[in-house]
């Protein structure tokens, strides 16, 4: 899971990083018409990503509030060797419900550079 914690605050970063200077881009006087169509895509793409993320972060979210979560599948024999406490189960949901909210506000931060770099351009 440490990993997989690394990877999302490198996401986050790379994410936040492209939006900071996609700002200072638009701001910058010689910035080309096909730089900021660039960048738009770029931006699309991205938004799309984060989407699809959002929407796989949620679904967890929702089959952890139901009777199929990951508590109950590792309550079937084939994982009577490993413990889960309830506390890791909950560390688990807010850790999940934390990445969701993130990716919400790089969504945000997405459509802001998007309506931005469409008002440049005309």
């Amino acid at each position: 899971m440490e990993k997989f914690v690394k990877d999302i605050q490198r996401a986050y970063s790379s994410i936040q990083d492209f939006c900071v200077k996609s700002c200072e881009s638009l701001q910058t006087p010689d910035f080309s018409a096909e730089d900021k169509t660039q960048m738009q895509l770029r931006a699309e793409k991205t938004y799309t990503y984060i989407h699809q993320i959002c929407h796989q972060l949620n679904s967890v979210l929702t089959r952890e509030n139901s009777d199929q979560g990951i508590s109950e599948i590792l309550k079937r024999k084939e994982f009577k060797d490993i413990e889960v406490e309830e506390n890791d189960m909950e560390v688990y949901r807010n850790f999940i419900g934390n990445c969701l909210e993130q990716g919400k506000v790089l969504m945000d931060s997405i459509t802001l550079v998007l309506e931005a770099s469409k008002e440049e351009t005309g």
